[in-house]
């Protein structure tokens, strides 16, 4: 490989807000999704808005992949989405707008689900 490529590959070249969770709390680290996450969640949102999909445990799945302790660690594992969608759904929204915002996305959910 090339050392341009290696440069390019090797930079930590995400975007990251800490945020400070009263009723969790602390402070975490939120962290922009890599192309392949926010790909994922892109195809999810256009499945729903086509009637092909669901939208079930969404604001916990992409928290999942976007919040992280202050050291940069993962703090849920993605078989954690069913137990954090039981927490509070203003905080979860919350987090979940914040989130989207640092990764440059902005899906209103209740909209695509035609609610």
């Amino acid at each position: 490989m090339n050392s341009i490529a290696e440069r390019i590959l090797s930079t930590d070249d995400f975007k990251s807000e800490e945020i400070e969770i009263e009723e969790w709390g602390g402070k975490f680290l939120l962290k922009e999704l890599s192309a392949r996450d926010r790909e994922h969640f892109e195809d999810l949102f256009i499945k729903v808005s086509n009637g092909k999909g669901t939208v079930r445990d969404v604001r916990a799945r992409f928290i999942i992949k976007a919040l992280h302790d202050l050291d940069g660690n993962r703090i849920f594992k993605s078989t954690d989405a069913q137990k954090l969608s039981e927490k509070s759904g203003s905080v979860i929204n919350e987090v979940f707008e914040k989130a989207q915002k640092i990764c440059g996305i902005n899906v209103d959910i209740d909209e695509i689900e035609g609610n």
